[in-house]
Parts: structure tokens; C-alpha cells; sequence
């Protein structure tokens, strides 16, 4: 160690690999995975709270009406669903913010996402029409078969619509105020550069995976189109009931200026505090609809 005499050189078959990477990039921090947002998983705790109290409440106080006794008992599924989809959801903020792999936690959340897209115009038409129409039926029968084998059928086989569907082109945002930047929406993730995440299955938009909740996004926002199109043009439906899914589709329409805006914690945020406000409006303007109080025999 203390010798004087220069080293030998090694060979070049000892002299061991050159990595290929400098000094600087050696240091550089591996990426972090995408943080917990505990504000998301708190609101959606609460919307868990407020939905299964609806349910119980529907439950045990309120009998259908003879009339109403389909409509009655799907509000009560859906009531059942979006309690488990609000909950899965606080679990997936808090375990994988951004999820890139299916996982059964996710499969589970995507499918009660989708029972409000299935059930709810089924619900809001048969609550606000007396005596529906054969064509009206017919329409509900359809929407209901199709949206459900729709969902289910991109859940399980986890289809791949870029294979069916032509691709959207890109859409480039100029710098404004609000996004200095600029921004181009071609399907990578909005949320997950400083992860190196190019997709997932949240926040990449568009997205043609049956996994990413886009599509399904799309066709719950239809579904609030429909619902609030039924209750603008019903001489029954109950005024609050009407500005109830007014603000319906309001949430769904910004959910992605929101997002690209303020971010996925805020958007999700802001999603969340529109959902509980609808929720309780609909409930307390459908239930004397569908039900009678008393205690169940």
C-alpha cells in the first residue's frame, strides 16, 4: 500500500466493465413512486360514511311503493356499490395512487365505478315516469344490457379499444396563465412525469385500455347527460332533484380541466365535495318518490 513502485497496469480482460453512465448521472436519485394523497382518501372515507347511512337509512325506514318497487330496489344496489367504489377508492389513493398494473383491488374499483353508468338512468326514468312507455322499456332494457356487458367486458378481458377504434389525434393546449406551459393531451400520464410513469391507468388521457377509467368515465358522463335530460324535460321531477344532477354532469364535464389545471389530488378533491352534494340532493328528493316510511315486518 505504501510502495513506491507504479501499479501495473491490468489487462484488458481484468480491467473490469466501463458503466455507462458518468459521475453526475451515478448520483442522480432513483425516482420516487407516486406519493399517498390522504386528502382524497379522508373525503372519500367520508363519502363512505354518507352513502352507507343512506343505505341503511333506505333500508330499514322506507318500504317501495307498489308501483316503484324496481327502481326502489336498484337505488339500493347502487347505493351499495358506490359505498364499496368510494371505499375501494380511499384504499387506492393511499396504496397506488398511480396504478400501472391490474391488480384486484383496481378490477374491484372499476366495477362499481361502473354500477351508478348502469343503473342510475334506469333509476331517475322509472322513479319520474308513471307508467312507461313499451318503447321506453325497450330503451332501458337496451341501456342496461349494453352498458353492462360494456364495462364487465373491459374489466375482465381487459380489452384494448385502440384495436377497434381510430386514434384521437393529439390535442396541444397553448400557454395561458393557468398552464404556463402549454400542455399536449395524446394519452400519456397527465400526473405521472415525476415518477417517470408515461401511462397509467388514472390520469393518462385519452386512454383505450379497458383497465384506464376513461372509457368508463365517458360513459358514466353520458349517463349523467341522459339523467339530466330526463329531469329537465319530467313535469314531476322535484326542483332540487333537477339542479342535483345539473351539478351531476357539471363535476363529470370539469373533472378533466380540473385535472390538467390543478392536478390529480385537487381534481379528485373537487370530485369528491360535487359527488356528496349530489348524493344527498337525490336522496332526499328520490326516496319519498320510490317509498313510504314505516319500519320493514
Amino acid at each position: 500500500f505504501f510502495s513506491l513502485q507504479p501499479r501495473q497496469k491490468q489487462n484488458q480482460s481484468e480491467q473490469p466493465a466501463k458503466r455507462n453512465m458518468n459521475f453526475f448521472t451515478a448520483l442522480d436519485p432513483l425516482p420516487l413512486p407516486p406519493a399517498p394523497r390522504p386528502t382524497n382518501s379522508l373525503t372519500d372515507l367520508l363519502l363512505t360514511l354518507q352513502l352507507s347511512t343512506q343505505s341503511l337509512v333506505l333500508f330499514f325506514r322506507h318500504r317501495p311503493l307498489p308501483s316503484k318497487v324496481i327502481p326502489f330496489y336498484l337505488y339500493q344496489i347502487n347505493l351499495i356499490s358506490a359505498t364499496l367504489f368510494t371505499f375501494f377508492g380511499a384504499l387506492l389513493h393511499t396504496t397506488d395512487p398511480l396504478p400501472v398494473e391490474s391488480s384486484a383491488l383496481w378490477k374491484a374499483f372499476l366495477v362499481t365505478l361502473s354500477s351508478t353508468p348502469i343503473l342510475f338512468p334506469v333509476i331517475i326514468t322509472l322513479a319520474l315516469t308513471p307508467s312507461p312507455s313499451v318503447p321506453t322499456k325497450i330503451f332501458l332494457s337496451t341501456w342496461f344490457l349494453f352498458t353492462s356487458i360494456t364495462h364487465m367486458s373491459l374489466i375482465i378481458f381487459e380489452l384494448d379499444l385502440s384495436l377497434y377504434l381510430p386514434p384521437c389525434p393529439p390535442m396541444v393546449i397553448p400557454p395561458s396563465s393557468l398552464l404556463p406551459s402549454g400542455l399536449t393531451i395524446d394519452g400519456r400520464s397527465v400526473s405521472g412525469a415525476p415518477y417517470n410513469i408515461k401511462e397509467d391507468y388514472l390520469t393518462s388521457i385519452p386512454s383505450y385500455s379497458g383497465l384506464s377509467v376513461f372509457p368508463h368515465c365517458t360513459i358514466f358522463t353520458l349517463a349523467a347527460l341522459y339523467c339530466m335530460f330526463i329531469s329537465e324535460t319530467s313535469n314531476r321531477c322535484p326542483q332540487r332533484l333537477v339542479y342535483s344532477l345539473r351539478l351531476m354532469v357539471m363535476g363529470q364535464v370539469a373533472m378533466i380541466p380540473v385535472l390538467l389545471v390543478f392536478g390529480v389530488e385537487r381534481c379528485f378533491d373537487f370530485w369528491h365535495v360535487t359527488v356528496g352534494l349530489v348524493m344527498q340532493g337525490v336522496f332526499i328528493e328520490i326516496v319519498p318518490i320510490l317509498s313510504k316510511g314505516g319500519k320493514r315486518e
